[in-house]
């Protein structure tokens, strides 16, 4: 019949129109049915499914309409069983014509997914016995909401209208399964019935919109402090949705999901400059907890407690909650805590450096700043609190001595990448950038700290190590030799490179040097199979073939890489 079986179950558009007018059934109806793949998902009627919301081996069924094919196809031989195409879709729980629960009857085998008939040609007694006692059900309000969109119905839930339907009922489930089994659920766990149950709950908060979406996230929140359990953030709180959307849901259509879900926490939890929420940085501080101020200022939390309350910015019943669990408004307690927008903590110092605590520590160590703000918290832990202009004051010094460069070549390159390559601190930099001993410093626009300020790293070298005839940073070996610093290890090791420590003038300090000779020496005599892949226009399975006869010098066992002597290399 010219027909391909695959064609139609993929919904293939000429095999439709073939379909239709063989059979004499209108083309609009084969194509409402047909669930056609579109690249990594799936169409039907317009709307976009992903796989898992799919029943591809797995065959449900309303046992009662089946059953009612075996009736009809026994009195008239018109037709068999077949397949609805809404049961194929994994949030259809329920049949809405004899309101029961449809249940699994059969596997699917691989090579017959798309053949309903086959998969139940040996099931008809277990289907009429199954028509006997159906499992009452009526359909939840998601199944309704998604029946109706199908079909270009009204559905009474714009804002969710708003979303690809795909996204709208995983929004729903993720948020009844919130609302109603806590921070721990986990759907991929969860009976149909549970589901089924989730679905509807989540649908009939959503259908609201944001104001009710932001409602039920706030009963999460006034129940979660309740219980007064140790773990904290939004994780802890809103559990399945926050943690679908920050970390498993890529998808871009979850923008608006997200978008809502960060603004509530910005606006309703302690979060502040530093912090991220959802892939965004925080800009400004809405509410405070007694704990995050009590860090931002370094006052003591119980005298916070007294100064808040006797100002009426929190309930008399504070002492009732933990200090996280305290909230108020940063903004009308901004005289009250006394510049709180200027204070900020070792990790807020790393956030402006653009680099790690590691280094904000070596900047407070070498004095260029100090804490403003010395004082003990809780079993006697040290907490200091400095000031962002302190910060502002040091960097801007050097903003007025540099040049904006937008682009550049080695070997110009920022602070943190010139320290990297000289083998020296970063605040060892600043301190010859405050002496006046580099003759070129520029400026990168956009970031701060530390990738802001670019320099001269042979420049750094020079006036550090001086000419570096003797030797080589462990750095710069791995850059001549295009490989890694363990490989150089292991060669140092091995005793095919010289190794030497070299301290630097005016310091106590030292550095492992590798031997600039013997650098020399090895690159004249060895070649690295990484090398030969890189410079000979070959396949490397051409190299490893015209390479059989020559045993490496240097296996890769021994050092990591393997080396051949270029004496012994064949012509390639």
């Amino acid at each position: 019949m010219g027909l391909k079986f695959q064609a139609c179950a993929n919904g293939r558009p000429e095999a439709l129109v073939k379909l239709s007018k063989l059979t004499g059934t209108s083309l609009d109806a084969l194509e409402r049915a047909s669930i056609v793949q579109s690249g990594q998902n799936f169409m039907l009627r317009g709307e976009r499914f992903t796989k898992r919301m799919l029943r591809r081996l797995k065959v449900r069924v309303c046992p009662s309409c089946l059953n009612t094919d075996l009736e009809v196809a026994a009195a008239t031989r018109a037709h068999a069983i077949y397949g609805r195409t809404l049961w194929q879709l994994s949030v259809i729980r329920t049949c809405p014509i004899h309101t029961c629960a449809l249940v699994p009857i059969a596997d699917s085998a691989a090579h017959a997914r798309h053949d309903f008939t086959l998969n139940l040609r040996d099931h008809q007694k277990r289907i009429r016995e199954l028509a006997q006692r159906p499992i009452p059900q009526h359909p939840s309000a998601l199944e309704a909401y998604v029946m109706d969109r199908l079909d270009r119905r009204p559905t009474g839930a714009p804002w969710l209208d708003h979303l690809d339907l795909n996204i709208a009922i995983a929004t729903c489930e993720l948020l009844g399964a919130s609302m109603t089994l806590g921070a721990t659920a986990d759907i991929s766990t969860l009976s149909d019935t549970e589901l089924h149950g989730i679905g509807h709950a989540g649908f009939e908060v959503a259908r609201t919109g944001e104001a009710g979406i932001r409602a039920a996230l706030s009963q999460m929140q006034a129940s979660y402090v309740s219980r007064r359990t140790g773990r904290t953030g939004p994780r802890a709180v809103f559990g399945p949705i926050y943690w679908s959307v920050a970390h498993k849901n890529r998808d871009p259509g979850f923008g608006p999901v997200r978008d809502l879900l960060r603004r509530h926490i910005i606006e309703t939890m302690p979060v502040g400059p530093g912090d991220v929420v959802l892939n965004h940085r925080v800009e400004k501080r809405v509410l405070h907890s007694i704990r995050t101020a009590a860090r931002e200022t370094g006052r003591h939390p119980k005298r916070l407690r007294k100064i808040l309350a006797a100002a009426g910015l929190i309930a008399s019943d504070h002492s009732k909650y933990s200090s996280r669990n305290v909230l108020f408004d940063a903004e009308a307690a901004r005289h009250l805590l006394g510049e709180s927008d200027n204070k900020i903590s070792i990790a807020a110092i790393a956030s402006y450096l653009g680099s790690d605590r590691r280094q904000a520590n070596m900047l407070i160590r070498g004095g260029y700043i100090r804490p403003r703000i010395d004082h003990s918290g809780k079993h006697d832990t040290h907490r200091k609190t400095y000031a962002k202009r302190d910060l502002d004051a040091l960097f801007g010094d050097i903003y007025r001595r540099a040049h904006v460069t937008k682009t550049y070549d080695e070997p110009i390159c920022d602070v943190l990448r010139a320290a990297s390559n000289s083998g020296i601190p970063a605040v060892d930099i600043l301190a010859l950038i405050q002496q006046g001993k580099l003759s070129w410093i520029g400026r990168k626009p956009g970031p701060t700290g530390y990738p802001s300020v670019l320099v001269d790293s042979s420049e750094i070298k020079r006036i550090v190590w001086g000419s570096g005839s003797e030797g080589v940073t462990m750095a710069d070996a791995t850059a001549s030799l295009a490989t890694s610093r363990s490989v150089v290890v292991a060669l140092v090791r091995e005793g095919y490179l010289s190794q030497s420590a070299a301290s630097r003038p005016a310091s106590s300090r030292g550095l492992r040097m590798v031997d600039r000779q013997s650098l020399e020496e090895f690159q004249r005599t060895y070649v690295s199979f990484t090398e030969l892949c890189r410079t000979k226009k070959l396949r490397y399975t051409d190299i490893i073939d015209r390479l059989k006869e020559t045993p490496p010098a240097i296996d890769r066992t021994s050092v990591g890489a393997t080396y051949y002597l270029r004496e012994r290399l064949p012509d390639l």
